[in-house]
């Protein structure tokens, strides 16, 4: 069994168009998820504290 590179796999797997789709979707989640942690921890408040605005 040969190496495979994890880029070019993730490349080829992203010529796929529902393949991308999902990626993408999966991808934009991630972001927002950072994107409040990132807020939350800037802000001061704790993981409980910030659950009472979402």
């Amino acid at each position: 069994m040969s190496n495979v590179n994890f880029k070019d796999y993730l490349n080829g797997q992203l010529q796929e168009p529902e393949f991308r789709e999902a990626f993408n979707n999966e991808t934009a989640k991630l972001e927002s998820a950072i994107a409040i942690s990132n807020l939350r921890k800037d802000a001061g408040l704790s993981q409980r504290e910030s659950a009472t605005f979402f």
